[in-house]
């Protein structure tokens, strides 16, 4: 009997999709000189600084080329309606209002590797 529920149960578990925030779905290798960042939800964010102008995170499966904006304090960048705010080993991302001032808190994220 006991084989019988295997024979039935395996099959399932192989057909099964991984979590959105399985860490191990997270775990890709990074880009020459990319910043990872793990989020209090679970997601990762990477970052790239091709230039002193500019930064592309990867977040969710998307890759948002971003610009540096106006900042008191840290670095901040905008595009594509999102704002990607870093300070030491911190990074934050939110959602942009009036096309580059920082609306809603989306993550809020710590430095992982370099």
């Amino acid at each position: 009997m006991k084989r019988l529920f295997l024979l039935l149960v395996l099959p399932l578990a192989a057909c099964s999709t991984p979590d959105s925030n399985d860490i191990s779905q997270n775990l890709l290798p990074l880009p020459p000189n990319a910043v990872s960042y793990q989020c209090d939800s679970g997601n990762r964010i990477i970052a790239t600084y091709p230039t002193t102008e500019t930064a592309e995170i990867r977040y969710q499966q998307e890759t948002i080329p971003m610009q540096i904006a106006i900042s008191a304090s840290g670095a901040r960048y905008v595009g594509d309606g999102l704002v990607w705010w870093t300070k030491g080993q911190d990074g934050t991302l939110f959602k942009a209002v009036n096309g580059n001032e920082t609306g809603d808190l989306i993550e809020r994220c710590t430095e992982v590797l370099k």
